[in-house]
């Protein structure tokens, strides 16, 4: 079952142009009667719902610490990273350690 009071969701690709409406994502920061006080914080949800067929299923629902907010689904062909970085790539790099000081 999904959660009695969702929090934050997300659909799939939903800040893209290319919004699929495959799953939905759902934060829940109000899920402090499902799990048993072991500390001073309580655990909080996520839960992973598929949305693609006439009724909706849930996929995953496990603890997460801390509130549960912004989250992106996004497909694994959108990024391209590569295998080796230069260093050339990153124009605040450091290549000498006489650049490496704390200025007062």
């Amino acid at each position: 079952d999904v959660t009695y009071q969702p929090g934050h969701t997300n659909a799939s690709m939903s800040e893209t142009k290319e919004a699929d409406g495959k799953w939905l994502g759902v934060g829940n920061k109000f899920s402090k009667d499902r799990f048993l006080p072991v500390g001073p914080l309580h655990c909080e949800c996520e839960q992973l719902i598929d949305i693609t067929g006439e009724k909706m299923r849930l996929v995953a629902d496990h603890t997460a610490w801390g509130e549960p907010h912004d989250f992106i689904i996004v497909k694994r062909d959108i990024f391209k990273p590569k295998q080796v970085y230069e260093l050339t790539d990153f124009p605040i790099r450091t290549e000498n350690m006489t650049d490496c000081r704390v200025q007062r």
